[in-house]
């Protein structure tokens, strides 16, 4: 598969049916950030996560799950829906960075 079949499809997939299944996804990870900050301020009890000085932002999360495809690629014989997923939550790092610039 070429870069520009991936990025295709990567597109593909986040523009059509995840972004019909899953809305916006900006709103998602926001959503998601709240509920990994509220996991971890009560997990360790602000111990490690101060919120006044360190909040998960939705790029973070983003940015996060690009790690956890990435540390799939290290164990297992990859799939290319490995590196489109790559491609996907990339783009959705940057147009959520680019959201959050905005608000």
């Amino acid at each position: 598969m070429q870069r520009d079949e991936i990025l295709k499809r990567a597109a593909e997939l986040t523009m059509g049916d995840r972004n019909r299944a899953y809305g916006s996804p900006w709103e998602n990870l926001t959503n998601c950030a709240g509920l990994w900050q509220a996991y971890f301020e009560g997990k360790y009890g602000g111990k490690i996560v101060d919120p006044m000085q360190f909040t998960i932002s939705a790029e973070d999360v983003a940015m996060l799950n690009l790690v956890q495809k990435i540390a799939r690629t290290f164990n297992v014989k990859v799939s290319m829906d490995t590196y489109i997923d790559m491609a996907a939550y990339s783009a959705i790092a940057g147009e959520v960075a680019a959201e959050d610039a905005i608000e």
